[in-house]
């Protein structure tokens, strides 16, 4: 036996002399010249990547460009401007566990915790903020697997490209776009330029509340589902209006789609149920679609619906619509919606505009 288990010890032991670190997988591969020079700028947080594991999210040279010079709507050029700011970007590209690719290109999708905590992205009760992967777009219900993808904050998701990159104690994945930090409902809500979502936080001051409170779910109408209602927030009382946002909104449970159950009901911030449908490729909320899911908050999830939500009860919406009904995409339907957002745009954030030539002239002197 001794003889059998001696060449295979012998093979283990030199697999093992032979594997890089994480800081020598960087410094090693092209595709990642730009982010091993930012991370250069920080000897602290460098000498600390040999002892970290798990999966790394990888920018590419072109995603980091991209990211402190964009122009794209949604997305807000990246700006960093200390070691605090670095070490929570690392972190929020730093998942715990190791993913493959088969890992995260499960039907579903799966929502993969980081190891960001800082509460400024993470107001989860202490608990980490994550991304959620899917091949199945972003509400992991696509009926044909497609091209993994990584959704994190209101902005473009990330294309997982080339091939793992492996080394000691975890798997590297390279990505074509920065993951986009977390922020709070309203924040998110104001750069998906969900105008009037915004305005109705405004309207009924609620904006605190959603961008406060731990474990949140936020059920965002789109624009033209207001439209489409014929809602009119001028012509509302204000707890009327504080009644639809509350009926948008549940509290204490974070509602990814893979955690929202098909057929069940869920108790809403109004203390009224919506009920979760998943059928033919897409979810969908008291029968209102979700357009676009999984946008990470800083405290929960938000999902960008077509209709909006009308609380049973309700009398008038100030259009022409009834309550439990709205009009989605110009059709008639028994629909229901959700919400997102707030005037808190104004809140300074750890993401700002930074151009590219002040960001050039910092990253190549330490080259």
């Amino acid at each position: 036996m001794v003889t059998l288990c001696l060449p295979l010890l012998i093979l283990y032991l030199s697999a093992s002399s032979l594997a890089q670190n994480l800081t020598q997988v960087l410094s090693s591969t092209p595709e990642l010249s730009t982010l091993y020079s930012l991370l250069r700028r920080y000897p602290s947080i460098l000498n600390n990547l040999p002892n970290l594991g798990g999966t790394v999210l990888a920018p590419s040279n072109e995603a980091l460009t991209a990211a402190f010079n964009s122009q794209r709507e949604g997305d807000i050029p990246l700006n960093i401007t200390s070691p605090d700011v670095l070490e929570a970007f690392v972190s929020y590209h730093l998942l715990r566990g190791t993913y493959n690719r088969v890992n995260l290109t499960i039907a579903g999708g799966r929502v993969a915790d980081t190891n960001l905590v800082d509460e400024t992205y993470a107001n989860l009760d202490g608990n980490p903020n994550v991304i959620f992967g899917s091949a199945f777009g972003s509400t992991g219900q696509d009926a044909v697997a497609g091209g993994l993808k990584l959704y994190s904050g209101i902005g473009e998701a990330a294309n997982v490209i080339g091939e793992e990159l492996n080394f000691d104690g975890g798997v590297m994945h390279i990505i074509d776009h920065v993951l986009n930090f977390p922020r709070n409902c309203t924040q998110t809500t104001a750069a998906a330029s969900l105008t009037t979502l915004v305005e109705a936080f405004r309207t009924a001051e609620l904006w605190q509340t959603v961008d406060t409170t731990p474990k949140f779910t936020c059920f965002a109408p789109s624009n033209d589902a207001f439209a489409a209602a014929g809602i009119r927030l001028e012509s509302l009382p204000t707890d009327e209006v504080a009644n639809i946002l509350k009926y948008h909104s549940i509290v204490g449970e974070v509602g990814y789609t893979t955690n929202l159950d098909d057929e069940k009901e869920y108790e809403t911030m109004l203390g009224q149920t919506v009920r979760v449908t998943k059928r033919d490729g897409r979810v969908f909320v008291n029968e209102v679609e979700v357009q676009r899911g999984n946008i990470i908050t800083s405290n929960g999830v938000a999902h960008i619906l077509s209709g909006v939500l009308i609380p049973p009860g309700t009398t008038t919406t100030g259009g022409d619509t009834t309550a439990g009904t709205t009009t989605t995409g110009g059709s008639q339907s028994t629909t229901t919606g959700s919400n997102e957002g707030s005037p808190n745009s104004a809140r300074p954030s750890i993401i700002h505009l930074l151009g590219m030539s002040a960001f050039l002239s910092t990253i190549f002197l330490v080259v």
